[in-house]
């Protein structure tokens, strides 16, 4: 913020500067010329009034060093020149002023140097005679003055840049300071400039907002942590790439996750095969269910990908532990099993002797032995029934 404001202020002073410099130097040079030809015209309107009166010997009296004086007849013949002499001079009624001032009574003209380091101001008068009058003085061009200030120009302007440069940084700090005292936790308070007050007010406000929403992600967290530390279950939270987010007391017994633990990759508390394809199908984007056998208990692990908006942030895995209802499971089998082998045993005595008798291969003095076997097992068959129907009252 302070180098912004110091360019700033840099950027409008050089500009300030450069423009000041050509305003100036544009209207200085505007009056010089201005001055530098009234001057020209003061001294060609006394030059003409003292040739109208003395005639040429007054021109001739004139020194050498002076501005340059011509007297051109009314067919352009120069016939005094006060620097190169009338003869060597070829004709003039072709200059610009000189035609001028024998239309209107005076003209002007100015003309550059080739090189445009100099130029020439005439000023012509009409004499009663007919002839014309011209004095021509010579100035730097506007080119010339501005390169003869060039080197005086550039010290200057480095001179102002660097006070400059002190003021703009002395003015960015004095700027920034009320700034920079700003007691973000009480923004409304501060004593800064006018034009802040909105912006501190909403900060004050977002800054409340803040405070609420903090506090509600505090309780929330709080409530998430008291669930789920005390679920019996093991939970683990982990990202994409299958490193550990969060992780309840459960899990953190089944895993044996030190205190002090500080993050790290799944893989690293448990290479379990089912633990391992689990977790890849829901970091893929799949729902995952799995068993393992972990310190000799049976776990089910069921994973879930966690997909906010769509986008897959990572995903949570609940270990169930399973082994007594596997051990159930396994004593039911085990008891359906002697069960039916039980119940078929008096079923298959009963069905022999019933297929015996009805084809009639039973001797009569047999039926009574054969008919007291049928009711012992049914009797056996009944007492069975009774007890599963016990059992599973129970």
């Amino acid at each position: 913020m302070t180098r912004k404001i110091f360019r700033s202020i840099m950027l409008v002073a050089a500009a300030v500067l450069l423009l000041s410099f050509v305003l100036i130097f544009s209207v200085l040079y505007r009056y010089a010329i201005e001055s530098f030809t009234a001057q020209l015209r003061s001294e060609c309107d006394a030059l003409a009034y003292g040739t109208e009166q003395l005639g040429l010997s007054f021109l001739q009296r004139l020194p050498s060093d002076s501005n340059r004086v011509t007297l051109v007849a009314p067919d352009g013949a120069v016939l005094f020149d006060n620097i190169d002499g009338a003869a060597a001079l070829g004709n003039h009624g072709d200059r610009e002023e000189i035609q001028e001032a024998m239309r209107s009574g005076r003209g002007e003209s100015v003309r550059y140097s080739d090189t445009l380091t100099e130029k020439t101001v005439n000023c012509a008068v009409l004499l009663e005679d007919g002839s014309v009058l011209r004095v021509s003085g010579a100035q730097y061009s506007a080119v010339t003055l501005l390169l003869g200030l060039l080197q005086p120009g550039i010290v200057v302007l480095a001179a102002a840049l660097v006070c400059s440069g002190l003021l703009a940084h002395r003015a960015a700090k004095s700027i920034l300071r009320p700034i920079n005292e700003i007691d973000l936790a009480h923004p409304e308070q501060a004593d800064v400039y006018e034009e802040l007050s909105p912006l501190l007010s909403r900060l004050a406000k977002q800054r409340r907002e803040i405070r609420a929403q903090m506090k509600e992600l505090e309780r929330k967290r709080e409530e998430f942590a008291v669930i789920t530390g005390n679920m019996s279950e093991g939970l683990l939270i982990v990202d994409r790439n299958m490193d550990i987010l969060s992780f309840n007391a459960s899990a953190a017994r089944l895993f044996d996750i030190p205190p002090d633990f500080s993050g790290g990759n799944l893989l690293s508390l448990n290479r379990s095969q089912s633990l391992r394809s689990a977790a890849a199908e829901a970091v893929a984007g799949r729902h995952s269910e799995r068993q393992a056998e972990l310190g000799g208990r049976v776990y089910q692990l069921i994973a879930n990908p966690v997909l906010p908006d769509g986008n897959l942030a990572g995903a949570v895995l609940v270990i169930l532990d399973v082994t007594e209802k596997e051990e159930r499971d396994r004593l039911r089998r085990e008891f359906s099993a002697n069960v039916s082998h039980e119940l078929k045993t008096p079923l298959t005595s009963i069905s022999g002797i019933a297929e015996i008798m009805a084809n009639g291969l039973v001797k009569p003095e047999d039926t009574r032995r054969f008919s007291a076997t049928i009711y012992q097992e049914a009797s056996r068959l009944i007492t069975l029934i009774d007890d599963i129907i016990q059992l599973a009252r129970l």
